[in-house]
């Protein structure tokens, strides 16, 4: 039978006569003599029902960590030798608009209208305030200082990672062609960088690595604690804030024919650590 019984309070919705009280419409006997009952089609009430798990299941999600296995890295410097990288946990998506808008509820001090000023700029949350739309609950949160970001991750007992950790995990392929070669691996990463849109999609729709990693690349540049020596030069996008970070544009490439192709979306240069963009975001990592 493809319909669901389910209880109102004081009168049936279709403006019928009221239920005998303590019964159903069908007979059954039911816990409070008050409620009454009308049917819904089960395909509204399955609808719903998928879109309540689903919308929960996903916010369950969202702080997920996954484990990123111990490697040596080779960066993308002239004159680098390769590095040991620790095994640590890093977030499975970006930190979205409603894991952060949780964290400024919990410390106000950090919202649009409290926030210091020392350590965040004009910009900050800034599509919060001019544009609700594109703050949507599983869109990443962007427009955050590195303060505001480090504060966030060590409010939950987390760290931001080294750009080491991040370029690492970065390097690692994608789920859905883990025999790619680099150059096209490269060549895919610049092809977003090239774009020049603004509009971000929800975390979890784009790029995932064999780990298990989502949205390393094509959706925002992120933070990491040490940027002043991983951030990226703006010359090839049309805004200049979305050239600038250690952001979604690393690759693993330790073939040096790959570097110039490197340098010139990573160039390495200076933030201050109050700015915030609206291609900016961040994630959090656990050292293991």
């Amino acid at each position: 039978m493809k319909e669901l019984l389910c209880t109102v309070f004081r009168k049936r919705a279709e403006g019928g006569e009221p239920v005998e009280k303590g019964r159903t419409e069908t007979g059954g006997a039911i816990r409070h003599d008050e409620r009454h009952t009308r049917r819904l089609p089960f395909y509204a009430v399955t609808a719903g029902l998928l879109l309540f798990l689903g919308s929960a299941l996903f916010s369950a999600s969202e702080g997920i960590l996954i484990n990123v296995p111990a490697g040596r890295y080779k960066p993308f410097l002239d004159g680098e030798e390769q590095q040991t990288v620790h095994a640590f946990q890093l977030q499975k998506y970006p930190v979205t608009n409603r894991e952060f808008l949780q964290f400024v509820r919990q410390n106000p001090e950090w919202s649009m209208d409290r926030k210091p000023d020392l350590f965040s700029d004009e910009n900050y949350l800034r599509h919060w305030r001019v544009n609700g739309q594109n703050a949507r609950n599983t869109r990443p949160v962007t427009n955050v200082s590195y303060f505001a970001a480090r504060v966030y991750c060590e409010s939950r007992g987390l760290r931001l990672p080294s750009t080491l950790e991040w370029e690492y995990a970065a390097g690692f392929r994608s789920a859905l062609a883990p025999n790619e070669s680099e150059e096209a691996f490269s060549r895919r990463i610049l092809d977003w960088y090239g774009r020049t849109g603004n509009d971000l999609r929800p975390v979890g729709q784009g790029f995932q690595n064999v780990l298990g990693i989502h949205d390393l690349h094509g959706l925002i540049w992120e933070w990491t604690i040490d940027f002043n020596s991983a951030t990226v030069g703006g010359d090839s996008r049309d805004t200049k804030e979305s050239g600038l970070f250690c952001g979604a544009a690393a690759t693993a490439a330790n073939d040096p024919s790959l570097y110039a192709t490197f340098m010139r979306y990573a160039f390495r240069s200076g933030l201050q650590a109050r700015y915030s963009s609206k291609n900016l975001g961040f994630r959090c990592a656990r050292s293991l």
